[in-house]
């Protein structure tokens, strides 16, 4: 699959995420741990300890966050930074691209391929 055409891919967030939008426009999207067991369940109990990953975003990246719902494209999105940030296609199209990526790799999005 080309550049290009992963545009036409449905993002998809992982059930275990959240974001919380900060007052300056970026947020903090947070990841629950799988759930422990045996004795790492039984040491994360006594110690009250509940794991979760946190990652920083930045306003742009939180905008695309927000626009991921499981129905837009990532065309969709593209058009969504570059009419709210004043970016090229071309700029919009690297950035989306790469950040899919880096979020695929912690496992924090998925792509739903659909035939159109």
């Amino acid at each position: 699959m080309s550049a290009r055409d992963v545009l036409s891919a449905i993002p998809v967030a992982a059930s275990d995420t959240s974001l919380e939008v900060l007052p300056g426009g970026g947020g903090v999207l947070t990841r629950r741990a799988p759930e422990a067991r045996g004795i790492r369940a039984w040491l994360a109990g006594a110690l009250q300890f509940r794991q979760q990953r946190r990652f920083e975003l930045d306003e742009v990246g939180a905008c695309f966050w927000c626009e991921v719902d499981g129905e837009r494209r990532l065309s969709d999105i593209q058009g969504t930074l570059c009419s709210r940030y004043g970016l090229s296609s071309e700029q919009a199209r690297r950035a989306i691209v790469e950040f899919t990526a880096v979020l695929m790799r912690r496992n924090l999005l998925a792509l739903r391929l659909e035939d159109t």
